[in-house]
């Protein structure tokens, strides 16, 4: 019983976490994998994305599965209906060498969001 709380807890954070990341993601560039096997995997927040077999994304994080929110489902979805012969390919060779893995942002990604952040916390002071 503790294990399941605690695994619904995990899910619960998540889901919070990555809603407020929404809309940070599709911007958002990662050093990622290299192409292997003729397939170049995609990543969410960081995680590369894997799909299940009806073709609904999802990312693994600390050796569970989390589902890609609904919102941002789209461009994953179409994006394995391209690549389908390609992923399963991918994935039967390299697929579990990346699972858990996160990748960083690009270094000028970094340089950028940190500007952008600092430029709405100068504008903030002026406004008051």
């Amino acid at each position: 019983m503790k294990k399941l709380l605690a695994g619904l807890f995990l899910l619960a954070a998540a889901t919070l976490v990555t809603g407020c990341l929404v809309g940070v993601r599709s911007q958002a560039r990662y050093d990622g994998p290299i192409v292997e096997y003729g397939y170049e995997p995609v990543l969410y927040d960081g995680y590369v994305v894997y799909y299940a077999d009806s073709g609904m994304p999802f990312i693994w994080l600390n050796g569970s599965q989390f589902w890609i929110p609904e919102a941002r489902r789209t461009y994953y979805v179409s994006y394995y209906s391209q690549h389908r012969s390609a992923y399963h390919n991918w994935y039967s060779h390299r697929g579990e060498h990346y699972r858990n893995r996160r990748y960083a942002l690009r270094k000028d990604e970094q340089h950028s969001r940190h500007k952008h952040k600092s430029n709405k916390k100068h504008h903030k002071n002026h406004e008051r």
